[in-house]
């Protein structure tokens, strides 16, 4: 009997363990969410259709981990809409739903997400890109992790320059001055009741971007290093102009003391110090040249003037791109990837127009004598006499302002001898020239997505009718942007001389004859 008791328990415990989960509603269709995803649109969403005759309905809206799938409940957001928040930003969202009947509640079903979620760019006017600025306040700089904050509401200008004046220098760290409103002390790094407090912190990460017939561009990416308050109009306004740096700004604070790196291609050189700097990501092109093994550096030696004079050394470039990503480009580089003219600055129909063009045609970049000295070895030296006899004798020192990191002296005499090609004679050059997309707006994609090297043409009439011509590269950019709806962007250019280089076996750069300057 005793048997038989524990046997009709156990059967009642079943039965009541089934039988409400048979009962509680079941989803058949499951829930739909829609909506624009976007940063302060509204989604809503369905209850999906259920069986077993639910008497109502409850919700969670969640977010995966930057677009990673796993997701997780955004706190407070339980209602059938939601609205999109900057925390939503490159995540996925979607909704899940509850049914409830007077058995209980179902397990939840959960609706389709509608794609990465976008930010709401700021609109400047229908002839100007809208622009988004966004920091990190959440994070340090070195944490894996990202949650921008849309601050572009409380923008008044920003200034951004990338790149370097001309083909003789390296570029500098890009850097970005940038106007916020802070008249409620949102931006005061010592208010505690700040919105952002205790966040607002050197070494933030910040960017700007922009979008022009819904396609984003990176403009600027990198680290806050000061946040200097203002207070203008006798104390009647409230200012902090952010001053940030580019990816350089890391390398410039990474001591390589105690490293030691082998002879190696400039470019493999490269990305072993953006590696140790603790970059994951770069771009590099091949590297034509070997730099001498390093020995054991000494303390205080720093890995971005390093890397520039890798980069010197293979008369190349290294740079950050808009984006944040550290860029090598080898000395080929441009001859061999940039052939193509992305776009035409000048005053005909269609072109990029401009507002102002500054020229030179003098002595500053001429120089008639190159001097490149081999990495323990002696200086190799190309003299050109008739320009020598023309305009006095002028002597570079290569690489101007630091250290040639090549033993080779036959590498050292090509190098000399090829830049002497292209600085021996006076040139009509274009250090700076300040366009005005706006009057022909098919020409922003263009504008915005400019990169360095990139290949340019110039098409230039005088008033008298003459012309200036020329297939040019992009040395610097800036842009110029106040929220009063002006925007500037500034190309430095440099002459593109591949029509003159001569790459061996290369098919478009080695016609012996046409080609006549040498790209050792």
């Amino acid at each position: 009997m005793g048997v038989y008791r524990i046997r009709w328990r156990r059967l009642a415990q079943l039965r009541r363990a089934w039988i409400p989960g048979a009962l509680i509603p079941i989803n058949t269709v499951a829930p739909v969410a829609s909506g624009t995803p976007e940063v302060a649109e509204v989604l809503s969403c369905t209850t999906g259709t259920w069986t077993n005759s639910p008497t109502s309905y409850t919700y969670q809206w969640q977010r995966d981990n930057s677009g990673g799938g796993t997701y997780s409940d955004i706190a407070a957001a339980t209602s059938s809409t939601y609205v999109l928040v900057s925390a939503d930003t490159d995540c996925n969202v979607r909704c899940q739903v509850t049914a409830h009947n007077t058995v209980g509640a179902s397990y939840p079903a959960a609706s389709n997400a509608l794609g990465l979620v976008t930010a709401r760019y700021y609109e400047l006017g229908s002839d100007l890109p809208a622009v988004l600025i966004e920091i990190d306040f959440d994070h340090d700089p070195t944490s894996t992790s990202f949650t921008w904050t849309d601050v572009t509401a409380y923008v008044r200008e920003f200034s951004l320059h990338r790149g370097r004046p001309d083909t003789l220098s390296q570029p500098a760290p890009g850097t970005l001055a940038l106007t916020l409103k802070n008249t409620d002390d949102r931006f005061t790094p010592t208010n505690t009741a700040g919105a952002y407090y205790p966040n607002v912190l050197p070494m933030r990460r910040i960017r700007v971007r922009a979008k022009w017939n819904s396609v984003a561009y990176n403009l600027f990416t990198g680290y806050v290093e000061d946040w200097p308050l203002s207070f203008p109009d006798m104390n009647r306004n409230a200012l902090v102009t952010v001053q940030a740096s580019d990816a350089f700004a890391v390398l410039n604070l990474t001591d390589l003391g105690g490293q030691s790196y082998a002879a190696q291609l400039s470019s493999a050189r490269a990305t072993a110090v953006f590696g140790f700097a603790g970059f994951n990501t770069w771009n590099a092109s091949t590297g034509q040249d070997t730099i001498v093994a390093s020995g054991t550096i000494a303390y205080g030696t720093m890995a971005l003037p390093h890397v520039q004079d890798v980069a010197q050394s293979e008369s190349g470039l290294v740079y950050a791109d808009a984006g944040g990503t550290l860029r090598f480009q080898d000395r080929q580089y441009r001859f061999t990837n940039n052939a193509t003219s992305v776009g035409t600055v000048g005053t005909g129909g269609g072109m990029i127009g401009y507002q102002d063009l500054t020229t030179s045609y003098g002595v500053s970049n001429l120089w008639n004598s190159i001097r490149v000295t081999a990495n323990g070895g002696t200086a190799e030296t190309a003299t050109d006499a008739s320009s020598t006899a023309s305009y006095y004798k002028r002597t570079l020192d290569w690489p101007p302002g630091g250290s040639y990191l090549v033993a080779s002296q036959a590498v050292a005499l090509s190098a000399a001898q090829a830049i002497l090609a292209s600085y021996k004679n006076p040139a009509l050059r274009v250090p700076e020239v300040v366009t005005v997309p706006a009057g022909a707006t098919a020409n922003w994609p263009t504008v915005l997505a400019l990169d360095l090297s990139d290949r340019m043409t110039l098409s230039h009439i005088t008033p008298g009718g003459g012309t200036i011509l020329g297939s040019k590269h992009v040395e610097g950019v800036t842009h110029d942007v106040s929220f009063e709806r002006t925007w500037d962007a500034t190309l430095a250019l440099s002459d593109a001389t591949s029509a003159g280089v001569w790459v061996l076996g290369n098919a478009t750069y080695s016609l012996l004859g046409e080609s006549t300057i040498l790209s050792y």
